[in-house]
């Protein structure tokens, strides 16, 4: 569920951080994450509606058939979503992670505000055979082409 919460930071660029705000705090409780309140999980019947809602978009689709052209295969049955509040905001996003014969962790997540997906991303993390994290891609769709951006782990400064 965490690495949902952490994407959805990625893909909503109207959840970014306000300059100056430690946006990283979580409640004790979980349910709330930096500047997000209210999070749940979504249940199996919400998960489905919006899997298939995900499914039928044309940049979801693009996304999937690049990830398979690296090899990775989606994982439907482990789809998983959450609903969370921003900024007096409600949103809700599902998760579709995908298998991967490497140690990466695949996971392609599509927001969701008023029924209407907002924002798809795909994130693949390449973890080392100690299963340590390397680089990130991020993919995303721009009008007919997949861009990736990515960036290992010795380009982030603490």
């Amino acid at each position: 569920m965490m690495m949902l919460v952490v994407s959805m930071v990625l893909v909503t660029p109207t959840m970014a951080c306000p300059a100056g705000k430690d946006c990283l705090q979580a409640s004790e409780d979980g349910n709330t994450y930096g500047m997000f309140s209210n999070i749940k999980k979504l249940d199996s019947k919400t998960v489905d509606k919006y899997v298939q809602t995900a499914l039928e978009s044309n940049e979801i689709q693009k996304l999937i058939q690049t990830l398979n052209e690296k090899g990775y295969e989606l994982n439907q049955a482990d789809a998983q979503g959450l609903s969370t509040t921003v900024k007096d905001t409600y949103y809700e996003a599902v998760a579709l992670p995908f298998a991967s014969t490497d140690n990466s962790e695949v996971t392609l997540v599509a927001v969701i505000k008023d029924n209407k997906i907002v924002k798809v991303q795909a994130t693949v993390l390449h973890r080392d055979k100690d299963l340590f994290p390397t680089s990130v891609d991020v993919l995303t769709v721009n009008g007919n082409n997949v861009e990736t951006e990515s960036a290992t782990t010795d380009s982030i400064k603490v």
